[in-house]
């Protein structure tokens, strides 16, 4: 017993002890386990206030950058200001010189074409200028038609596709654009004809199929040169081909004309166009084809002199294409 109990005491002490230790470890952990949730919701809040940071950074940045710029904007246009007041000033008086400046070039489009280049400036420049002075319609001064009719890019692109650079045939070029009726070439050279042809040249570039998935290798093949469509009236079933360009929409050459055009070409030339329900058709003999507005057609003819009917000079712009000394 003496041995025995105070052994016990001791037991019961440190038992006492142990329990004060785990009451206290639990304490602690609690408290760690606190601490590491505040440190994880601190790093979370430092995280969104870094982020939140680097974004008005940047946003900083981008808009410095966007003064940096529109000050530089800024300082190039200043410059600009007098030059686009005059022009403001200039577009004014352009305005109300358009009235004279379109008469002259729809008069110049519409009715010189059938006569060679000194009918053409004679009445320009002796007639219709000195009437339009007389009945004073504001024009400008020294204005020529090729001024509203086409500029020197269009001239350049025209000497390219095989137009010669004389004035008569840039002319002819500007008539040829600009005009809303069908042009009839008087070409015994076969000038404008081959202006034409070479105009209406297109090359088709075949698409990549389909079917073919996207990392399919694909050989494109190589481009198809087209060419516009060239008939005539004494070939038969020319109205197949007719009835082609008008339906595709495509330009189309009636060569080699005599002094009479076959009267089933009246609508086309007239442009008779009427619509039904969404689409437009034109009567193409005894039926009706439907009509693709990209259509164009060009008539062409080798006499050098011919005779049309007042009808067929009413339907279409005769231009004269033929080369004279002058």
């Amino acid at each position: 017993y003496e041995v025995v109990e105070p052994k016990r005491q001791l037991l019961l002490a440190a038992n006492v002890k142990l329990d004060d230790a785990n009451t206290m470890l639990i304490q602690v952990r609690e408290h760690v386990a606190e601490l590491e949730q505040k440190l994880a919701e601190l790093s979370e809040q430092f995280e969104a206030a870094t982020a939140e940071k680097n974004e008005a950074v940047a946003q900083a940045e981008k808009t410095q950058t966007r003064a940096n710029m529109a000050d530089r904007l800024v300082n190039g246009l200043a410059d600009e200001k007098v030059r686009w007041t005059k022009a403001v000033e200039s577009f004014g008086v352009q305005e109300a010189q358009f009235v004279g400046d379109v008469l002259l070039a729809s008069a110049f489009v519409s009715y010189v074409g059938a006569f060679n280049l000194a009918i053409r400036n004679a009445l320009v420049n002796d007639k219709w200028i000195p009437d339009m002075a007389e009945r004073k319609i504001p024009m400008t001064a020294g204005m020529q038609p090729l001024t509203m009719l086409v500029d020197d890019a269009g001239i350049a692109h025209w000497a390219t596709q095989g137009l010669p650079s004389d004035s008569m045939s840039i002319q002819n070029g500007a008539i040829v654009c600009n005009c809303k009726r069908w042009p009839i070439l008087i070409d015994p050279q076969l000038q404008g004809i081959t202006w034409i042809k070479s105009k209406h040249v297109q090359e088709v570039i075949a698409e990549r199929p389909a079917e073919l998935d996207a990392d399919e290798e694909w050989l494109a093949p190589p481009p198809v040169v087209k060419e516009m469509i060239v008939i005539q009236l004494t070939q038969p079933r020319y109205l197949n081909h007719v009835e082609m360009a008008i339906s595709n929409g495509e330009a189309m050459m009636i060569e080699n004309l005599g002094e009479e055009i076959d009267a089933v070409l009246g609508p086309v030339l007239e442009r008779a166009v009427t619509r039904r329900g969404r689409s437009m058709v034109i009567k193409l003999g005894d039926k009706e084809v439907e009509y693709d507005p990209a259509f164009k057609l060009y008539l062409q003819t080798k006499l050098a002199n011919p005779h049309y009917m007042p009808q067929i000079c009413a339907q279409t712009t005769l231009i004269n294409f033929m080369i004279t000394l002058d």
